[in-house]
């Protein structure tokens, strides 16, 4: 085989599947809080900043915390969108005084709700990332 043909097959063989998804928008979804929304966050603010080659959802909520994100089906309507990135934040409704369906223990329950959010986004193939100063 002479050069130019294995340079041609190695381009194609690994090369060409790259060229096929340079065309894909890479897909982003927010999930978090009211200071993640569009109307009361920095969500807007960060889809705005994306160029024309990514595409953002913003699947958060108000008044939302790690725990109830979860338990109102919230996180699973970010797995079923199977973006390519998930960025998290929560933390302000999980402190003390927001009721016993909202509060967590930084170290432990809040804890287990990111490890969740990280293992399930990866098992479904999302490059998750946490937005928090408190993990």
């Amino acid at each position: 085989m002479n050069a130019k043909v294995l340079l041609l097959s190695l381009f194609v063989l690994f090369c060409y599947p790259l060229l096929a998804i340079a065309d894909a928008k890479t897909t982003v979804v927010l999930a978090g809080d009211s200071t993640v929304t569009d109307d009361a966050g920095w969500g807007a603010g960060f889809a705005a900043c994306l160029s024309d080659k990514a595409q953002c959802t913003n699947l958060s909520r108000g008044g939302r915390s790690s725990g109830s994100f979860v338990a109102e089906g919230c996180w699973q309507e970010v797995l079923n969108l199977k973006p390519d990135y998930v960025l998290i934040q929560f933390g302000h409704n999980d402190e003390p005084g927001h009721g016993p369906d909202r509060e967590s223990e930084p170290n432990t329950t809040y804890r287990a709700h990111m490890e969740r959010y990280v293992d399930d986004a990866r098992v479904a193939g999302i490059e998750p990332i946490l937005v928090t100063p408190a993990f």
